[in-house]
């Protein structure tokens, strides 16, 4: 009798431990989409920067011929 106790309070106990287990998995599940969203909005927002900061960088620092080739040279280097 004593072991038919104890296997059901452990069984208690890891019945306990899958409750949490799925509030996790739903609420991981439930928060999917908003974060499938907002990486999506991030890759748009950072593209956009890159193709404003290379066209702005195309336009008045690499075609102005007041500044140095060196100093454009080494722009280009670090920003591609």
């Amino acid at each position: 009798r004593l072991a038919r106790v104890l296997r059901l309070v452990r069984l208690a106990h890891t019945i306990q431990g899958f409750d949490s287990l799925y509030l996790i998995t739903t609420a991981l599940q439930g928060s999917l989409g908003i974060l499938v969203w907002a990486g999506v909005l991030f890759f748009l927002m950072q593209t956009c920067l890159a193709l404003f900061l290379t066209s702005y960088l195309t336009e008045t620092f690499f075609n102005e011929e007041d500044i140095l080739l060196e100093d454009r040279q080494q722009v280009y280097t670090y920003f591609g």
